[in-house]
């Protein structure tokens, strides 16, 4: 199914290889937030659209997952190279200017 489809995230939209079919997308995907605006080419019959409809939708959360879990991976600092936060407090505050 994932090759039939043309999937753009910087776009937000999936487009049918073979059909003039295409979803424009906003929102997040996951979210309340996130809808899709089919443009059906004509003599498509109902259930053909609403299976491209599911299909859409399908590919291009799928794809947005993975680019989401590889920008995670590409992200990730090792522990060795994190820089150092301290909350212990530096000696100098102790030296009394009473000397």
């Amino acid at each position: 199914m994932n090759s039939e489809w043309l999937i753009d995230l910087e776009q937000e939209e999936a487009r049918h290889r073979e059909i003039a079919f295409k979803v424009k997308f906003s929102g997040t995907p996951g979210s309340q937030s996130f809808e899709g605006s089919p443009s059906f080419p004509p003599g498509l019959t109902s259930l053909d659209q609403v299976r491209l409809i599911r299909e859409s939708y399908q590919v291009y959360e799928a794809a947005y997952r993975e680019a989401v879990a590889q920008s995670k991976r590409n992200n990730k600092v090792d522990r060795n190279q994190r820089p150092l936060i301290s909350s212990k407090r530096r000696k100098s505050h102790l030296i009394s200017s009473e000397t």
